[in-house]
């Protein structure tokens, strides 16, 4: 779907630009925040120099995936739904994130070396999370 034909259903909404990198996405690409209220719903990422939605960021708790989770669900209500789910760090942006490979989701924390959710051998692993109160702060889809 392109970014034309999105805001054809979330009208409603106010728009603010914000980057891409914000949510992760290096480039220098663009992303679009959409609010209620001054409340933020939801933010699209295009393709760079593209009106091709990229990815979809899911900000609000009232979003919520096929199995009940929301961009402010915690550590342990994720861990009820995938029990063996393991937490990633995220290198470029030094936070952390739990992918979910069958729906391609990223739950994202934006975390840092202070308040770690795993505790990570070498750095390019995965690790159980430790956490279990953690909430986290959006959900990427792509």
């Amino acid at each position: 779907m392109n970014i034309i034909d999105a805001e054809k259903e979330i009208f409603e909404l106010t728009k603010k630009q914000a980057e891409a990198f914000d949510f992760g996405f290096d480039g220098g690409g663009k992303a679009y925040i959409y609010s209620l209220k001054n409340e933020p719903i939801l933010a699209l990422i295009p393709k760079r120099d593209s009106k091709e939605i990229f990815a979809i960021i899911a900000l609000n708790k009232n979003l919520k995936t096929e199995n009940g989770l929301n961009p402010k669900s915690k550590i342990s209500e994720i861990q009820n739904k995938y029990p063996s789910i393991k937490i990633n760090q995220d290198l470029m942006m030094d936070w952390e994130y739990i992918f979910d490979k069958k729906n391609n989701w990223d739950f994202v924390f934006m975390t840092n070396g202070k308040n770690r959710i795993g505790e990570y051998q070498k750095s390019e692993m995965s690790a159980k999370p430790k956490k279990a109160e953690s909430k986290m702060d959006w959900i990427t889809i792509k």
